[in-house]
């Protein structure tokens, strides 16, 4: 049998490791994300051939330490800057026509320090990053095997750059968790060989024109970030 004293000090211990339990259920990980709309704007050279672009991304920050001003971010995005359908002849005497969908991407992956405001109405925010991006130009028809997969695709041209960036932006929080987001940056992604939306011509050039510029730009996003940090 217990003493009374045994007793309180059982009975406190179990009370200290259920409050503890409960306190570490409720701790917050020191990670935020998001994901927004893109819009891409050509300059320099780049602006010669192509206007503009359209995209979506995503990303991960990581606080270290449990603070809320500086953290580790990766971020990717994707952007269509040309896509063109045309109707072409198979087989001898073009007694069948096929569409044929040409999509001239561009895909990234960076990743560098963040340094924002953790608190107030409007949060400000900078970042700096580095990594790789790709432009490359993708045609396809209709047809498919037994897997889905398209059976009539190629890759047209493809070019793997090194890239920095150096951006910032505000976000205005909702509620605690999700805050609407608002960025711009600068992309220096120096120089390609890549297609755009009229190397094809109207679909009947074989050798399709090959675009050789710097391919520098700033984007322009809007979108969510979920994380109270």
């Amino acid at each position: 049998m217990l003493t009374t004293t045994q007793r309180i000090i059982f009975g406190g211990a179990l009370l200290i490791g259920a409050a503890a339990a409960e306190a570490q259920s409720t701790v917050i990980p020191p990670v935020a994300g998001g994901v927004r709309l893109i819009n891409a704007t050509p300059i320099g050279e780049f602006h010669n051939y192509v206007e503009n672009g359209w995209g979506i991304g995503g990303d991960f920050r990581w606080f270290p330490a449990n603070q809320k001003a500086l953290s580790l971010r990766a971020d990717a995005g994707f952007l269509i800057y040309g896509r063109q359908t045309t109707s072409e002849c198979f087989g001898s005497g073009c007694r069948i026509t096929i569409d044929i969908t040409t999509s001239n991407n561009i895909f990234s992956g960076l990743v560098g320090p963040e340094l924002q405001v953790p608190s107030g109405p409007i949060r400000p925010y900078v970042n700096a990053m580095a990594g790789w991006t790709v432009f490359w130009t993708q045609s396809s028809a209709g047809g498919q095997n037994s897997n889905n997969e398209n059976l009539f695709e190629t890759t047209n041209m493809r070019d793997n750059l090194f890239t920095s960036a150096i951006g910032g932006g505000f976000r205005i929080p909702i509620n605690d968790n999700v805050k609407l987001d608002f960025n711009a940056r600068r992309n220096f992604n120096g120089r390609a060989r890549y297609l755009t939306r009229d190397s094809f011509g109207d679909g009947t050039n074989t050798s399709p024109a090959v675009r050789e510029s710097e391919v520098n730009m700033w984007t322009y996003a809007v979108g969510m970030s979920i994380g109270r940090f």
